[in-house]
């Protein structure tokens, strides 16, 4: 925090700003990208706070086995070039 307060920076975590007011230049600001985070995902740590605190919890490893086959005249582009995009590749470059 000293060096945030030594260089005049005001937090806005909401809007997720960092804004600079050094004395004798012209303020300037970082904006963070606006994520998004669907309610029932924590992160890692948050989940290892809640284990420490004595809350129940369950490690899964979820694996999607179903595998659609990749046709190439499912692509539009693709399908208009079928010399270029071939179903069976000849070989390694």
């Amino acid at each position: 925090m000293d060096w945030l307060s030594s260089h005049h920076a005001t937090l806005d975590c909401y809007n997720k700003i960092v804004k600079f007011e050094i004395p004798g230049k012209s303020p300037f600001l970082f904006q963070g990208k606006p994520t998004w985070m669907p309610h029932n995902l924590i992160s890692a740590l948050r989940a290892n706070k809640l284990l420490k605190r004595g809350c129940q919890g369950y490690l899964a490893l979820v694996t999607d086995i179903q595998r659609g086959e990749g046709k190439s005249e499912k692509v539009p582009i693709a399908s208009e070039f079928p010399d270029v995009f071939p179903e069976e590749l000849p070989g390694l470059p």
